[in-house]
């Protein structure tokens, strides 16, 4: 791990989290903080080191961080996988807190999330199943020779077969505590491993049909981690990658429209709005409790609480059509300043979901400048008034952002699906020239 100062008098990952370790009331500030902070807190100072930050977190945090951490893709826009070798990482660092911190997590976690990532690592035979094999004449010597090469256990009535050696011992030990702790949650679970693995040993479908089963429970589990990440407004990577393809063209849906997408999106975050509970400003927490949040907002991993969605006002010359628009309507109609808000973070999250840029994922303030930039680009192909004689806010009260943004969109065409077009003349939001 790296120990020296970055440029700018930035704490190295071994600084920070000697930092964050002595900052006071540490468990109740951390367990307060949002789960993508503590997602990032986590990944800056490195996993294997963050043992005592995972030991503090709430099973709700953990959750969530999960959500970010264990599902990748090689390219945004790209189905998002279940990655299971980083699954047993987290499994380790579980382990340092101690046999019955991790029992506890699994516990509580997901059902389904927990039995995927057995599944994919361990396969689970009863052990009635496996005396019949080893019973059956044309069977036993194969049977014997292969068990003889793999590393195995007996939980129960079932015998735990590796399907990879690595991480072999953690999954082990996990399941050992979690046996000791929560009897009732680890039986569910090898009767639900054992179920899938059962209907290979048996033949009935081979080995197709135990990939069937995995991939069904895999679904489960991908849905049900969009769901959760739909409730705070992210887009997934195929539904940003798709909402793009269709910007590219004309289509269908007139400009003063939601297309389906964006409309399916807004929906569907509506049925699903919650009030969520927000810590108390600083102000009110009173003592030292902003310590936390000064040294992580020094490190670059906690964004300023009220940070302005707009860029700050600079020259008029300078400034966006869009920005413009928006601070206008922000006086004139408060409502409707704030649903346009709303479809600017959705065409920021659709950026950061399927775009590329110079071989680097979209980071969130390129994102927001590059949809404000192409907003302003389908400003001037609708002929929006651009002089104090005629209000900008009767072009953006007409047309939806995402509507602004097909039209600015599909003149940047030619570029490729998953790559920010020409982001070194729009990144810091200005009017590209039309081509």
């Amino acid at each position: 791990m790296a120990t020296t100062l970055s440029t700018k008098g930035r704490l190295s990952s071994t600084q920070l989290l000697a930092r964050v370790l002595d900052t006071p009331d540490l468990t109740e500030k951390l367990q307060a903080l949002e789960p993508v902070v503590l997602a990032r807190l986590i990944d800056s100072v490195g996993l294997e080191d963050a043992v005592d930050l995972v030991a503090l977190a709430t099973t709700r945090q953990l959750a969530q961080v999960f959500d970010v951490d264990l599902w990748k893709n090689d390219r945004p826009g790209q189905e998002e996988r279940f990655d299971d070798d980083r699954f047993v990482v987290w499994l380790e660092a579980m382990l340092e807190a101690g046999d019955a911190f991790v029992a506890s997590k699994l516990a509580e976690l997901p059902e389904d999330l927990v039995t995927l990532a057995f599944q994919r690592r361990v396969l689970v035979v009863p052990l009635k199943t496996l005396m019949a094999v080893l019973e059956d004449e044309e069977q036993a010597y194969g049977a014997e020779k292969a068990l003889a090469s793999r590393l195995s256990e007996e939980i129960d009535d079932y015998e735990l077969i590796a399907r990879r050696h690595a991480g072999w011992d953690s999954m082990l030990a996990a399941l050992i505590a979690l046996d000791r702790e929560h009897h009732d949650v680890v039986t569910r679970l090898l009767a639900r491993c054992a179920a899938m693995s059962t209907e290979y040993i048996e033949g009935n479908g081979g080995l197709y049909a135990v990939l069937t089963a995995e991939e069904m429970l895999a679904s489960d589990v991908a849905a049900e981690r969009e769901d959760r990440r739909a409730e705070v407004g992210y887009v997934a990577p195929q539904s940003a990658a798709a909402f793009l393809k269709l910007a590219r063209g004309v289509g269908e849906t007139p400009a003063t429209e939601h297309d389906p997408l964006t409309h399916a999106y807004f929906r569907d975050l509506s049925q699903s709005e919650k009030p969520v509970p927000r810590r108390a400003p600083a102000s009110r927490r009173g003592g030292s409790q902003t310590d936390l949040d000064r040294l992580l907002s020094k490190a670059g991993i906690l964004e300023p609480a009220h940070a302005p969605l707009l860029p700050a006002a600079t020259e008029s010359a300078d400034r966006a059509l869009f920005v413009q628009a928006l601070q206008r309507l922000r006086d004139e109609d408060p409502a409707l300043f704030t649903q346009r808000s709303k479809e600017l973070a959705y065409l920021a999250n659709v950026l950061i979901a399927a775009c590329t840029f110079e071989g680097r994922r979209v980071r969130p303030i390129e994102a927001v400048r590059v949809a404000i930039a192409t907003c302003d680009i389908g400003l001037e192909l609708c002929q929006a008034p651009t002089i104090d004689g005629n209000p900008l806010t009767s072009a953006v009260s007409a047309h939806p952002a995402d509507g602004l943004f097909r039209l600015g969109w599909s003149k940047l065409a030619p570029c490729a699906v998953n790559d920010v077009p020409d982001l070194a003349r729009i990144r810091f939001g200005r009017t590209m020239p039309i081509p």
